[in-house]
């Protein structure tokens, strides 16, 4: 998934301001669809049929499929900014990475009908709009991701040779693979004491002692 804005000035919107409490549920119902069934699974008609009510209710939210989709990837990359921000910056670089895998497993731990639209390709259509709501979610991984290597490299958690962005797709391709295989596990795999084993793993590949 490329990303189309500079990760480290991008900005995202906080959804809570402009979702209403209907358009939350539809979209919560549409990321349960779509874990269930896939793309295909999610049509207005079952998602009207999940929501309990008409598909005339449904359009007065939203006016397509295409709209839902975007909502709900943009509430998904509002979601993740607002757990990375959490953060702690005082750490070292290396207790910072893996605060931020730990971030992202507490997240999908509680929401895991999130998974398979962050972490699957050619789940949507590849429609503009939805291609850039997509690659705003990389785009907030990668932009709390880039401060920690830089910072890392200057303590040798991480190579001075190699490139950031390199070390951000490594790193999250990694993370994505996971997730993929706990999401095939039907959830039933250990994720958290795996992605801690990895990330620990990555950190003594790229030159941390432990």
């Amino acid at each position: 998934m490329a990303y189309t804005q500079n990760p480290l000035t991008f900005e995202v919107k906080n959804t809570a301001d402009r979702i209403s409490p209907r358009q939350l549920a539809i979209i919560q119902a549409s990321a349960k669809l779509l874990s269930e069934s896939g793309s295909s699974g999610l049509t207005v008609k079952n998602l009207a049929k999940e929501m309990r009510f008409s598909e005339a209710a449904l359009y007065r939210h939203y006016t397509s499929k295409e709209a839902i989709i975007v909502s709900l990837l943009e509430y998904l990359a509002s979601e993740l900014e607002n757990q990375f921000n959490n953060l702690d910056k005082e750490k070292s670089a290396s207790e910072r990475f893996l605060d931020y895998n730990q971030c992202q497993i507490d997240y999908f731990k509680a929401n895991s009908n999130f998974v398979i639209i962050a972490f699957s390709d050619g789940l949507f259509d590849n429609t503009e709009k939805i291609n850039l709501a997509l690659s705003g979610i990389f785009t907030v991984l990668q932009k709390h991701l880039i401060p920690i290597i830089m910072d890392g490299k200057l303590d040798n958690t991480f190579p001075m040779e190699i490139h950031s962005e390199k070390i951000v797709h490594i790193l999250l391709a990694s993370f994505k693979l996971h997730m993929v295989k706990w999401k095939i596990s039907n959830y039933t795999s250990d994720i958290e004491a795996t992605t801690k084993d990895i990330a620990k793993t990555m950190l003594s590949i790229f030159g941390k002692k432990n």
